[in-house]
């Protein structure tokens, strides 16, 4: 399915032309998720077992087991905003009429005036009911 697309914006110091989609897709949402997610690990303290028996001799699932966070990636926040910025950029044009898909490499080489630009340019997230 082809996204529509906004008016090309130019980025104020590059001069490129950047298209940007009017909105995210559910995967596209999904995935900037998962980077927060995955940069949070925990550990058992205390590990349940795997089933409990009821005062009737049934057995359950148990309540609850104990964890910690292990470790915190502080740079998720960062990776999160790039990875928005790149979903929502279509394509790009350079001055010479060339025109490109972007890649990380090339959201990460733009000054940081361009970047922010795109940023307040960007589809704003579906507000969840």
């Amino acid at each position: 399915m082809e996204r529509p697309t906004a008016d090309p914006i130019e980025l104020p110091l590059s001069h490129f032309k950047v298209r940007l989609y009017t909105f995210y897709t559910r995967g596209e949402t999904i995935e900037v998720e998962n980077i927060m997610t995955r940069a949070i690990q925990f550990e058992p303290v205390n590990e349940a077992p795997d089933l409990e028996v009821t005062e009737d001799g049934k057995k359950r699932p148990p309540k609850e087991s104990t964890v910690e966070m292990r470790t915190i990636d502080t740079s998720y926040r960062t990776k999160m905003e790039d990875m928005v910025t790149l979903l929502a950029v279509c394509d790009y044009t350079d001055s010479k009429g060339k025109t490109e898909k972007p890649s990380m490499e090339w959201l990460r080489d733009l000054p940081n005036d361009d970047f922010e630009f795109i940023q307040k340019s960007l589809p704003k997230p579906s507000k969840k009911k």
